[in-house]
């Protein structure tokens, strides 16, 4: 049938008048509906009003108004990933974000997204990152972008690799959203980070690796000067470094070379505020750390 042009009239009656409102449609032809207050004349058909049954999962309306999309869960849902990495002390780290969803996302019209990611700031800081709000032990990283393709990365988290309260942090989630449409079902899978070069002196992980080196820090509590002491499977270089509680570096100790076996290094903090600090032995190969107690 030829498509023909129509006018659609809605009559109310009103204190005994009408208001009379005209809108312009393309249709594919229809007729008159009236009842006893108002009459439509010239109605539209399904073309123009855009109701289809392609699929027993969605149907789309609309009318003179935006068309909306409505649809079952099944098939409808996009899936968001962190994966599982491991790192050393002092490297800068590339984390990918995946996003995994139907081919459906084509036909719901989605974009535009949101992501929101927390970790431990005291092992992980991100770098090249806008949006960051800090809590007591935690970053929250935001990232803002769009999609067109069905599995892509869509972030790169770029984080530099501290020396923290702990050798693993889960890298979660907090949320995720699309823009356009809240009908998406979201499916997140957090993942985490494992510090590989710290082992607590003393603790079960530095005595599961053969050939760690040790390391102890005494007296304690430390007033200004002491003695770190400990032993190295290999003639190696070597740095003595003080760190506080959260990973910042405060001073180096000690730089040097030492041959293999106990060694014994004097050391001077200098003049820092009571509290609990860090102080780790790194080479090229190894990182042990040992807690610290400044009281003066």
């Amino acid at each position: 049938m030829a498509l023909l042009a129509c006018i659609a009239h809605q009559a109310f009656a009103q204190n005994g008048g009408a208001h009379r409102v005209a809108r312009s449609v393309v249709s594919s032809g229809g007729r008159m509906m009236s009842s006893f207050s108002r009459s439509i004349d010239g109605t539209v058909g399904q073309l123009a009003i855009g109701i289809t049954h392609d699929s027993t999962k969605w149907t789309e309306q609309g009318f003179w108004y935006s068309s909306r999309r409505v649809y079952d869960g099944n098939g409808w849902h996009t899936t968001v990933s962190v994966p599982d990495v491991r790192g050393r002390n002092g490297q800068t780290l590339e984390i990918p974000i995946t996003m995994r969803s139907t081919d459906r996302m084509r036909i719901a019209g989605l974009r535009d997204w949101t992501l929101r990611l927390k970790f431990n700031k005291s092992m992980l800081e991100p770098r090249n990152v806008n949006n960051i709000q800090e809590t007591d032990d935690s970053y929250l990283v935001t990232y803002m972008g769009q999609s067109y393709d069905t599995l892509e990365t869509i972030a790169q988290l770029r984080v530099f690799v501290r020396l923290g309260n702990d050798s693993v942090t889960p890298i979660e989630i907090d949320s995720f959203a699309w823009h356009e449409s809240d009908r998406m079902r979201i499916y997140t899978e957090d993942g985490s980070f494992t510090d590989e070069s710290i082992c607590q002196a003393g603790g079960p992980r530095l005595l599961a690796v053969a050939g760690h080196p040790t390391l102890r820090v005494s007296p304690q509590p430390l007033i200004d000067k002491g003695e770190a002491t400990g032993t190295l499977g290999l003639e190696e270089s070597v740095r003595l470094v003080l760190y506080t509680a959260d990973g910042e570096v405060l001073t180096t100790l000690f730089t040097g070379r030492l041959p293999a076996g106990d060694f014994r290094i004097p050391i001077e903090i200098g003049a820092i505020a009571n509290g609990t600090y860090l102080v780790a032995l790194e080479t090229p190969t190894h990182s042990v750390a040992t807690q610290i107690i400044v009281l003066r």
